[in-house]
């Protein structure tokens, strides 16, 4: 095929369709190739061939580099522009070639279906929306009298709700609890008010706020692999749920809790290598100095006690702190393991209440697993099939001994971000930006930094804490110096 012919077909039926993936012409300027020298000629060429490997890398890789968005990210991605060039100069169907060069897994196509659909929408109209107005409260005397408060909106605001119509505006009791029922559900302080983040919630997100997400999400398909693995495990950490897929079908679900926003839990693509049963947890250095260590000195002087942790000194003097297997174990019984930079893994719980929230953003990174023995049945009925695990027999391996089970086919774990999918039911949802990543990316994509935004920026290969040589010798003195235990943490090496 002739640099002309790709050219018009390019302009046809490529890049001039590219913003239905999201991706704006604007980046991507076509010279004119019918110039008059032999060198203009070359020059226009070489641009338009420039242009064309410009528009490759961003539907594979990404037009913003995701180390711009996030210190806590890690994709392998891959370019490769003679591999691209060889493709297109191959090709029948130029149009078909360069759609391929974009994410073709089902969740990004039908996002892509669904955001030409929000692009052709209208703003909602107001009557559409409960506007801003006066809080709303019920008030009622300790002698039982009610003060009625009507309100033009109350009547829109039952229609949300799923309350039956009244004859009146007034917001009552019933009205007010509902309220606050659906604010516990939302995750915003239960008041039994009608204020400013609960007609937000009600509301949901603006034509503006959909275009945001759709347009966040699609860009972050763009970082991930394009083949996610036979059978996968898939965690959107802004819905809080964790699927494993099989053959490309869910075969099963289960509620996690996530980091919370100042411990974001990252985003990556990893392998599970095994399951441990009854696992010590080794206390994260920075929950050691950040959090135990000041409420021993000036609060808890038990802390380390009550939460039954133990010490051991290592040969450098460094001071190790951990949890043997228990039910108290803030692992739980089981961890799940795909080793990787950042030290996260999914792992059981004794703080089970958290999975009855809506929004789970309650950890330091890690993931916690709402059924993590019925997760590891069905893990291991693809990983070890010929162990023929069941939740039961995961259940009588708990003791006091760790144990590991490593996994015949090792299966892959992506931890994503997308705060707008299609649902099984084909429904276009969204989440919140429990981490403010979509208005990161957007600002990227609206402000000074679009020009460089596909350049990585360089982050530190080890991005977990070290303590400062003073914290350190601080637990070292609470733990008896540099030999012996006389010191206040002495009993935790006895």
């Amino acid at each position: 095929m002739s640099v002309a012919e790709i050219r018009a077909s390019s302009g046809e039926c490529g890049l001039k369709t590219l913003d239905e993936d999201g991706l704006d012409p604007i980046d991507y300027p076509m010279p004119r190739l019918n110039v008059g020298s032999a060198e203009a000629q070359a020059e226009a060429e070489l641009k338009f061939t420039e242009t064309l490997l410009t528009y490759a890398r961003h539907a594979m890789t990404g037009r913003v580099h995701f180390s711009r968005v996030t210190p806590n990210a890690d994709y392998k991605l891959a370019f490769d522009a003679d591999d691209v060039l060889k493709k297109i100069a191959a090709s029948n169907d130029l149009a078909k070639t360069l759609e391929l060069l974009n994410p073709q897994q089902p969740a990004y196509q039908a996002l892509k279906a669904r955001f030409a659909e929000v692009r052709d929408q209208t703003d909602e109209t107001a009557a559409t929306r409960i506007g801003n107005g006066p809080v709303l409260r019920y008030i009622r005397d300790k002698s039982g009298k009610e003060t009625i408060v009507a309100d033009a909106r109350v009547p829109l605001l039952r229609e949300r709700l799923g309350l039956p119509a009244e004859p009146n505006s007034n917001y009552n009791g019933a009205l007010a609890m509902a309220v606050g029922k659906f604010q516990k559900n939302s995750g915003i302080a239960v008041s039994g008010q009608l204020n400013g983040p609960t007609i937000e919630a009600l509301n949901g997100p603006t034509r503006a706020r959909k275009l945001d997400s759709v347009l966040a999400t699609m860009e972050r398909w763009r970082w991930m692999p394009r083949e996610l693995g036979r059978t996968h495990v898939m965690l959107n950490i802004p819905d809080f749920f964790l699927r494993v897929y099989n053959n490309g079908e869910k075969v099963w679900q289960t509620r996690t809790v996530v980091g919370k926003p100042k411990h974001e839990t990252p985003l990556l693509t990893e392998t599970m290598k095994y399951i441990t049963v009854n696992p010590t947890w080794n206390v994260p250095q920075s929950i050691i100095y950040n959090e135990l260590l000041p409420l021993y000195e000036t609060s808890d002087p038990q802390i380390f006690e009550r939460q039954g942790l133990k010490m051991e000194r290592d040969r450098d003097g460094s001071v190790r702190v951990f949890q043997p297997p228990g039910e108290r174990n803030a692992l739980g019984q089981i961890r799940f393991n795909f080793p990787n930079k950042f030290l996260v893994y999914q792992h059981d719980t004794p703080e089970k209440h958290y999975f009855a929230h809506d929004k789970r953003a309650y950890s330091h990174g890690c993931m916690r697993v709402q059924d993590p023995m019925k997760y590891a049945e069905v893990l291991l009925s693809y990983a070890a099939p010929k162990g023929n695990y069941t939740a039961e027999s995961v259940k009588r391996m708990l003791s006091g001994e760790e144990k590991q089970i490593d996994f015949v086919n090792q299966i892959p774990v992506h931890i994503t971000y997308q705060t707008a999918f299609v649902d099984e039911a084909g429904k276009l949802q969204f989440r919140d930006d429990v981490y403010g990543l979509d208005a990161k990316l957007i600002s990227i994509l609206k402000g000074s930094e679009r020009q460089m935004a596909d350049v990585v920026i360089e982050r530190p290969a080890d991005p977990n804490f070290k303590p400062t040589p003073e914290q350190g010798a601080k637990l070292r003195n609470a733990a008896g110096g540099s030999g012996g235990s006389s010191g206040p943490l002495g009993w935790l090496f006895r």
